[in-house]
């Protein structure tokens, strides 16, 4: 068995479930992506559209790691917040203050 360091240190997990679809999941997921691109953040923290996370009546979801953190009725509208809130909680970093 191979150990080998994460690429990002931070995941941003999007769920692309139907329930959260209906409920503009991918458009969070593009506005989260946007927010990394003008925040020059694409190399620490990744997002990633996932199948159904199961808490569909939740939805849309999404799921920081590390920490697990859940996000439930995201809207795309809160993608900046999203990125700030994580930034501030320490998790992830933004790369030019380091």
């Amino acid at each position: 068995m191979k150990k080998r360091q994460l690429p990002y240190q931070t995941v941003i997990l999007v769920c692309g479930g139907d329930k959260c679809s209906d409920r503009k999941s991918k458009k969070l997921f593009n506005r989260l992506e946007d927010e990394l691109d003008k925040r020059r953040l694409g190399d620490s923290i990744n997002v990633v559209r996932t199948e159904c996370m199961g808490k569909c009546d939740d939805g849309p979801n999404v799921v920081i790691s590390p920490g697990a953190t859940w996000v439930c009725g995201a809207k795309p509208k809160d993608a900046k917040k999203i990125l700030d809130e994580l930034l501030d909680s320490g998790v992830a970093s933004d790369p030019s203050e380091i």
